[in-house]
This record gives structure tokens, sequence and C-alpha cells, in this order.
């Protein structure tokens, strides 16, 4: 996200720090980062190293780790001696799932983030979420089951989409495969990012799919075009992200987890509390008028 590394960008100005910023953007779908980047991480004059979001780019954290500067990372891979900056994405998860729930819903369906750079996509086996390379595609499926389980929805009856990326193109035919299932329809979709969410949200709309009546539905991250939707989420601090990736840098903290709050925020795609929902034109709530946010600490 682009928050992050402005969350860098401002600490490293802050400390008067210089900042090299590489892409590790892949061939095509399975291949690794570009050669001239793998060759600048290699031999490039640097005091410490952040990696952001890199799961399956398992050769970008090898050449890290050879440096042997301080290495932190930001969400993933999570290995277990290296400082990692994150939030707890099960726990997140689990507390937007709680909302669904609480409202009444029993009928749901997830719509995921891909596990790997398979390209994949389609309906997923326990079995194959369990085995996601990206520890965010295992942990927040997990988060989202556990809430379910407590009010006796088990895993096997919940539909999970593996989306090919984290688009709104993807996010609408995700929903159009979850729709287009036999049997009863879902009434509520969990997005494990706004992007899916948002996409989603305009197959419902053109389909006269009433959001917070006939289905709720929830994202993760809280991009802006969050509050325009409506749509309940999972606020993340990505600029805190990047600023506690520094920090760490700069302080020398040895191998830990620097955990990070997350905030669950209400809006009107969830309807009412209480299991009633918003009936008629949807209210589309911004931060001022009918946000209702409270914050969990990892």
């Amino acid at each position: 996200m682009l928050a992050v590394l402005q969350g860098v960008a401002v600490a490293c100005e802050q400390r008067g720090v210089a900042l090299l910023i590489l892409s590790a953007k892949v061939n095509g779908e399975g291949a690794g980062p570009q050669q001239p980047v793998m060759n600048v991480l290699s031999h490039a004059a640097v005091d410490g190293i952040i990696l952001h979001a890199l799961s399956g780019c398992d050769d970008v954290v090898t050449i890290a780790r050879q440096r042997q500067v301080p290495l932190v990372i930001i969400d993933q891979p999570q290995p277990r001696d290296v400082a990692l900056v994150c939030i707890d994405d099960r726990r997140a998860a689990y507390e937007i799932a709680r909302e669904i729930v609480q409202r009444g819903h029993r009928r749901v369906a997830v719509i995921a983030l891909r596990g790997d750079r398979s390209g994949r996509c389609g309906f997923m086996t326990q079995e194959r979420i369990a085995g996601m390379q990206s520890s965010t595609s295992r942990l927040r499926p997990a988060g989202f089951m556990a809430a379910f389980a407590e009010v006796g929805i088990a895993p096997e009856a919940v539909p999970v989409w593996e989306a090919s990326e984290s688009s709104e193109a993807a996010g609408r035919a995700a929903a159009e495969a979850i729709l287009a299932r036999s049997g009863e329809r879902p009434t509520a979709i969990a997005a494990m990012s706004d992007r899916l969410a948002i996409g989603a949200l305009s197959l419902l709309k053109e389909r006269a799919i009433r959001l917070g009546t006939d289905i709720v539905m929830t994202g993760f991250d809280d991009i802006p075009e969050a509050a325009i939707h409506g749509l309940a989420t999972v606020r993340q601090p990505f600029m805190q992200k990047g600023e506690a990736a520094v920090k760490a840098i700069l302080d020398g903290l040895d191998p830990c987890v620097v955990p990070l709050d997350f905030t669950i925020v209400r809006r009107s795609s969830l309807g009412e509390p209480g299991g009633s929902s918003v009936h008629g034109p949807t209210v589309w709530c911004d931060q001022r008028d009918c946000e209702l946010v409270y914050a969990r600490r990892l």
C-alpha cells in the first residue's frame, strides 16, 4: 500500500536518513522479481532493509538475510527470527466477522485474497486455505471461521472464493460466482480487502440487491473509497507501519513482533446492530455523522 511507503519516507526524512526504494515487480504469474532488482538488493550500500508484503518471494528474503544488516518485515512473510511489524490479522478478521454473526446472519460467504502467485481463482477447500503461502491469506479466513464457528457455522458450509488479485474486477467476479451457486443465497459476504468488496458491491447494485438489507458486506483495510460506499471494514494503520519499521531498523530492535492497533469501522453495509437491517435506500455514512469505531489491541 502507498500509505506504508509514505510512512517509511516520512520517518526517514525526520531522521535524516536516505531512502532507496525497490519494487519487487514480478515478470509474470508464478515468476520472481526481475533480476536487476535482485542485483541492486544484493549489492547496494545500505545500513538496513525493510521488506513489505513479499509473500512468495523467498529469494528476496534470502538475499536480504545474507546482507547481514538490520532487517524488518512489514506484514509478510513472517519468519520467526526477523523483526515483524503487523496487526493481528486473525483477530481483526474474527472481530469483523463477529459483527456479521451478531446481526443474526448464518448464510455467509468469503471473498479471499490469493494465496500464492499461481494466478488461480475459484472456490477453495479448507486444505488449500491452510496451505496458503501468504500468511494473510491463511490468518484472515481462520479469523472469519472462528467467529462463524461460535454460532454453529461449520467451515465446510462457508463458500470461500479465491480471487486472482485484489481488485474491483476480481471482487465483482467473485460475487458473481458466489451468487450463481445453487442453494440459498448468502445474506452476508466478508471480503479480505476493500477493493474486492467494492467490486462485489458493483454487482449487487446492478442486480438491485440492497446492501445492508438483502446482503451485508464487510471489507478490510479502510481505503478512502470504503467510506464513500458505506463499507464496514477493518482500519489498518498503514502510515504507522512504515514509521514503526524505520524505528525498528534505526533503534536496533531485536527479532520480535511489533504489534499495531487495528480498528473495526461500522458503516451502513452491515445494517443496524441487534439483527435489524437498514430498510429502503442505503444511508452512506461519513466519519463525522454515523460511523461507530472501536479499537482492539493485539
